[in-house]
Protein backbone atom coordinates (compact mmCIF):
# COMPACT_ATOMS: atom_id res chain seq x y z
CA UNK A 1 0.00 0.00 0.00
CA UNK A 2 1.44 3.44 -0.68
CA UNK A 3 2.51 6.16 2.04
CA UNK A 4 -0.54 8.15 1.21
CA UNK A 5 -3.28 5.68 1.61
CA UNK A 6 -1.89 4.33 4.70
CA UNK A 7 -1.62 7.58 6.51
CA UNK A 8 -5.60 8.46 5.00
CA UNK A 9 -6.45 5.28 6.37
CA UNK A 10 -4.92 5.97 9.31
CA UNK A 11 -5.55 9.58 10.10
CA UNK A 12 -8.81 10.61 8.73
CA UNK A 13 -11.78 11.11 11.09
CA UNK A 14 -15.17 8.98 10.04
CA UNK A 15 -16.07 12.16 7.93
CA UNK A 16 -12.92 12.07 6.26
CA UNK A 17 -11.42 15.15 7.69
CA UNK A 18 -7.89 15.50 9.37
CA UNK A 19 -8.22 16.90 12.69
CA UNK A 20 -4.77 18.60 13.89
CA UNK A 21 -2.42 20.89 12.39
CA UNK A 22 0.47 18.04 12.80
CA UNK A 23 -1.56 16.01 10.45
CA UNK A 24 -1.97 18.29 7.86
CA UNK A 25 1.70 19.01 7.81
CA UNK A 26 2.56 15.13 7.04
CA UNK A 27 -0.16 14.65 4.20
CA UNK A 28 1.32 18.02 2.88
CA UNK A 29 4.75 16.51 3.14
CA UNK A 30 3.47 13.43 1.42
CA UNK A 31 2.14 14.95 -1.50
CA UNK A 32 5.61 15.25 -2.87
CA UNK A 33 5.87 11.88 -3.62
CA UNK A 34 4.03 9.85 -7.03
CA UNK A 35 0.36 9.90 -6.91
CA UNK A 36 -2.06 8.21 -8.79
CA UNK A 37 -4.99 9.73 -9.75
CA UNK A 38 -7.09 8.14 -7.00
CA UNK A 39 -4.59 9.23 -4.22
CA UNK A 40 -4.82 12.85 -5.63
CA UNK A 41 -8.92 12.34 -5.62
CA UNK A 42 -9.15 10.85 -1.78
CA UNK A 43 -6.52 14.08 -0.98
CA UNK A 44 -8.75 16.18 -2.40
CA UNK A 45 -11.97 14.80 -0.56
CA UNK A 46 -9.87 14.76 2.53
CA UNK A 47 -9.41 18.43 2.16
CA UNK A 48 -12.71 19.39 1.25
CA UNK A 49 -14.67 17.31 4.80
CA UNK A 50 -11.55 19.57 6.62
CA UNK A 51 -13.60 22.79 7.85
CA UNK A 52 -11.25 24.64 10.10
CA UNK A 53 -9.59 27.36 8.53
CA UNK A 54 -6.92 26.85 11.01
CA UNK A 55 -5.73 23.98 9.87
CA UNK A 56 -6.26 24.43 6.53
CA UNK A 57 -4.42 27.36 6.61
CA UNK A 58 -1.63 24.95 8.26
CA UNK A 59 -2.25 22.54 4.84
CA UNK A 60 -1.63 26.30 2.42
CA UNK A 61 1.53 27.44 4.85
CA UNK A 62 3.28 23.75 4.29
CA UNK A 63 3.88 24.10 0.69
CA UNK A 64 0.93 22.12 -0.28
CA UNK A 65 -0.22 24.30 -2.83
CA UNK A 66 2.88 23.52 -4.77
CA UNK A 67 1.81 19.98 -4.85
CA UNK A 68 -1.52 21.51 -5.84
CA UNK A 69 0.20 23.20 -8.57
CA UNK A 70 2.04 20.42 -10.25
CA UNK A 71 -1.20 18.38 -10.03
CA UNK A 72 -2.80 21.53 -12.05
CA UNK A 73 0.18 20.81 -14.57
CA UNK A 74 -0.10 16.99 -15.08
CA UNK A 75 -2.33 15.41 -17.11
CA UNK A 76 -5.86 15.16 -15.18
CA UNK A 77 -8.21 12.82 -16.18
CA UNK A 78 -12.03 14.64 -17.27
CA UNK A 79 -13.21 16.29 -14.40
CA UNK A 80 -9.69 16.11 -12.36
CA UNK A 81 -9.27 20.32 -13.16
CA UNK A 82 -12.92 20.95 -11.55
CA UNK A 83 -11.93 18.86 -8.48
CA UNK A 84 -9.36 20.45 -7.66
CA UNK A 85 -10.66 23.82 -8.72
CA UNK A 86 -13.26 22.83 -5.87
CA UNK A 87 -10.32 22.40 -3.92
CA UNK A 88 -8.48 25.86 -4.25
CA UNK A 89 -12.20 27.45 -4.03
CA UNK A 90 -12.13 26.02 -0.21
CA UNK A 91 -8.77 26.56 0.88
CA UNK A 92 -7.45 29.79 2.79
CA UNK A 93 -5.18 30.93 0.29
CA UNK A 94 -3.07 33.74 1.45
CA UNK A 95 -0.68 36.00 -1.05
CA UNK A 96 2.20 34.87 0.30
CA UNK A 97 1.13 30.84 -0.49
CA UNK A 98 0.64 31.81 -3.70
CA UNK A 99 3.52 33.68 -4.56
CA UNK A 100 5.79 30.90 -3.04
CA UNK A 101 4.09 28.24 -5.16
CA UNK A 102 3.67 30.19 -8.91
CA UNK A 103 -0.05 29.15 -8.32
CA UNK A 104 -1.71 31.95 -9.95
CA UNK A 105 0.30 31.69 -13.29
CA UNK A 106 -1.29 28.22 -13.38
CA UNK A 107 -4.23 29.12 -12.75
CA UNK A 108 -4.13 32.10 -15.47
CA UNK A 109 -3.69 29.61 -17.43
CA UNK A 110 -6.36 27.68 -17.27
CA UNK A 111 -8.49 30.48 -18.39
CA UNK A 112 -7.67 28.99 -21.41
CA UNK A 113 -8.67 25.76 -20.93
CA UNK A 114 -10.73 23.50 -23.28
CA UNK A 115 -14.09 23.20 -20.79
CA UNK A 116 -15.48 26.50 -20.62
CA UNK A 117 -16.84 25.78 -17.32
CA UNK A 118 -13.03 25.37 -16.43
CA UNK A 119 -12.28 28.75 -17.74
CA UNK A 120 -15.07 30.72 -15.99
CA UNK A 121 -13.82 28.87 -12.46
CA UNK A 122 -10.21 29.65 -13.21
CA UNK A 123 -11.14 33.68 -13.50
CA UNK A 124 -13.22 33.66 -10.90
CA UNK A 125 -10.59 32.58 -8.73
CA UNK A 126 -8.18 34.55 -10.34
CA UNK A 127 -10.67 37.44 -8.96
CA UNK A 128 -11.23 36.85 -5.65
CA UNK A 129 -6.97 36.36 -4.76
CA UNK A 130 -7.04 40.08 -6.70
CA UNK A 131 -9.57 41.40 -4.28
CA UNK A 132 -6.66 39.75 -1.46
CA UNK A 133 -4.23 41.71 -3.67
CA UNK A 134 -5.80 44.96 -3.54
CA UNK A 135 -7.73 44.92 0.19
CA UNK A 136 -3.67 43.97 1.47
CA UNK A 137 -1.99 46.94 -1.01
CA UNK A 138 -4.55 49.36 0.40
CA UNK A 139 -3.08 49.14 4.06
CA UNK A 140 0.57 48.93 3.19
CA UNK A 141 0.05 52.10 0.35
CA UNK A 142 -1.06 54.24 3.83
CA UNK A 143 1.43 52.86 5.94
CA UNK A 144 4.03 53.72 3.35
CA UNK A 145 3.19 57.76 4.48
CA UNK A 146 0.38 58.42 1.72
CA UNK A 147 -1.67 61.15 3.15
CA UNK A 148 -4.68 60.34 0.95
CA UNK A 149 -4.28 64.22 -0.48
CA UNK A 150 -4.01 64.51 -4.16
CA UNK A 151 -1.86 66.52 -5.64
CA UNK A 152 -3.18 69.99 -7.23
CA UNK A 153 -4.01 69.78 -10.88
CA UNK A 154 -2.02 72.24 -13.22
CA UNK A 155 -3.02 75.34 -13.82
CA UNK A 156 -4.96 75.77 -17.22
CA UNK A 157 -2.27 76.52 -19.80
CA UNK A 158 0.63 75.15 -18.56
CA UNK A 159 2.55 72.84 -20.80
CA UNK A 160 5.42 72.21 -19.06
CA UNK A 161 5.83 69.71 -15.57
CA UNK A 162 6.62 72.20 -13.00
CA UNK A 163 10.44 72.30 -12.15
CA UNK A 164 12.48 71.45 -8.72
Amino acid sequence: MSPILEFLGRETADDDSLSTGDKLRTLAALLTNEMSTTERELVVVTLLATKQKALLDVFVNSKGLKAVDAWLGSDLPPGGVARVLDLLEHLPVTLSALAASGLGKTINRLRKHADVGVQGRSGELLKRWKSLAAAGAAPAAADAGSSGVKRPAPTAGASEPPTK
